[in-house]
């Protein structure tokens, strides 16, 4: 819909059809053309009357065309000069001096548009399938052919009257001219736009690959190309901006998300064929092994701010048992003991972030406060209390008594040390005062000691408050539950 701008230069039906109906605004426009350039005025004809005649409609719209597409300044007088013209006005200006063509914006299947059969027109009163005159006053009508038979939605707009049978033409030329009356036709990106965006949005994909951990990245992939699928459709209904989308969400991000994908498992089999050179052919843990990636990424990255649980747990009287044991015999003792409460922590989604002689330090981390890591947290301190009974009862002359401290707040977890001496762990004021906890048992005669910021707000978890103490290096004293 538009002009055609080949060598037979001329207007559209919809562009003909647009400016029949509306007369009045062109003798508006005609008027404010004669205020600002008399001469070409001139050219036109002078009155509806005369616009309508045979073959002046066509020269006319022609000759519209050329002047305000060719002169963007006096397009822009005529629509925005003084007084403002009638919204008609300002209608028809845009349309001869916008683009030459217009992409269609359909209104639904065929039949969108009201659809009767000539014989209803033919009808006289009283014969079947007689249509009203009625019905049809004051709205615009279009003859011609059809390729089906409809009788479908109402359309205050436009009413087609064809018959025969399929997609009808006249129905494509009342889609145009409701296009063009209601300014609703569809605007493609230009070139340049256009070009933008695709390169954007490459860009934007590649921004995603920073994410620390492959589900991270794809997940950030996946929203961002949610978000540009929902872009496209909010600026297609709302601002009928036709944006491409098959290219970009199709073509551009798997271009990107698979050689991503390819590059993490490339590095993830290079970081494993590393390890088995580290460990040989010896069996190892995944802990270790996922320990010691996180180890490589920790140094690439620095340290990572976040919120943790941290539980500690210290063996009664390890010292004096590893003196009076046989190392072995002690080495054999300590693995039975840590093959039997770690399972807990396991179950419980948490992390072995470190162990040192008969301590072990737990973590559940999160990137802000998360009642879900602190619900894991405390059944797995009790989980390992049952635990260490059981052991304890399996090694009645080796018995083992565990002391819990659980704490939570902010840490920061990265690499600690300097030089070729460093080790990857949390630390934090809140990693300090699980340890400080869970010494406190030995004063207060417990097993397990939590701060009040773990068990606040936990349902289903049984707890008595023990009382609010000052712990060792710290300034404000810690509810102790």
């Amino acid at each position: 819909m538009g002009f055609n701008t080949g060598d037979w230069p001329s207007a559209t039906p919809p562009v003909l059809l647009l400016q029949s109906l509306l007369t009045e605004a062109y003798g508006q426009l005609r008027a404010r053309l004669a205020a600002e350039d008399p001469g070409r005025a001139e050219l036109l004809p002078a009155t509806a009357e005369e616009l309508l005649r045979p073959g002046n409609l066509p020269a006319a719209t022609l000759l519209l065309r050329g002047l305000l597409a060719d002169d963007a300044s006096l397009r822009q007088r005529l629509v925005d000069g003084k007084p403002l013209p009638a919204p008609e006005v300002r209608l028809l200006a845009q349309t001869y001096a916008g683009p030459a063509s217009h992409y269609f914006n359909h209104y639904g299947p065929p039949g969108s548009f009201r659809t009767v059969g000539f014989e209803r027109i033919l009808a006289e009163p009283g014969e079947p399938g007689y249509l009203p005159p009625a019905e049809i006053r004051g709205k615009v009508v279009i003859l011609g052919a059809d390729y089906g038979e409809f009788e479908s939605a109402e359309n205050n707009r436009t009413a087609l009257v064809t018959s025969t049978r399929g997609v009808p033409g006249a129905e494509l030329l009342a889609t145009a001219y409701a296009n063009l009356r209601s300014g609703e036709t569809l605007e493609p990106q230009r070139t340049l736009g256009a070009a933008l965006l695709l390169a954007a949005v490459p860009l934007a994909l590649s921004a995603c690959s920073y994410a620390r951990r492959l589900r991270g990245a794809l997940a950030l992939m996946s929203a961002l190309a949610l978000g540009y699928l929902l872009l496209t459709e909010a600026l297609f209904a709302w601002a009928n901006i036709l944006l491409p989308m098959a290219l970009p969400v199709l073509l551009q991000v798997p271009a990107v998300a698979v050689p991503y994908t390819a590059t993490h498992y490339r590095r993830m089999q290079q970081e494993s064929a590393s390890l088995r050179r580290l460990f040989g052919t010896r069996p190892v843990p995944a802990s270790v092994v996922a320990h010691q990636i996180r180890v490589k990424e920790a140094l690439a990255s620095g340290p990572e701010s976040l919120f943790g649980v941290s539980l500690m747990t210290d063996i009664e009287g390890y010292t004096t048992m590893g003196e009076q044991m046989d190392p072995q015999r002690f080495k054999a003792l300590m693995q039975e003991y840590f093959e039997a409460t770690f399972p807990p922590i396991e179950a419980g989604q948490g992390e072995i972030s470190e162990i040192r002689g008969d301590s072990t330090l737990a973590l559940w981390a999160a990137p802000a406060d998360d009642p879900k890591i602190r619900r894991r947290a405390c059944p797995a301190g009790l989980e390992i209390l049952a635990a260490v009974e059981e052991f304890n009862a399996r090694t009645p002359l080796t018995k083992l008594p565990t002391l819990i401290g659980v704490n939570c707040g902010e840490l920061s977890l990265g690499m600690v040390g300097a030089g070729r001496h460093q080790v990857f762990q949390p630390v934090g004021d809140s990693v300090n005062a699980a340890q400080r906890l869970q010494r406190l048992n030995k004063l207060l005669g417990t097993r397990v000691s939590a701060s009040r910021a773990v068990v606040e707000g936990l349902a289903g978890i049984s707890v008595r408050e023990v009382g609010s103490f000052r712990l060792r290096g710290r300034v404000t004293p810690m509810e102790v539950f």
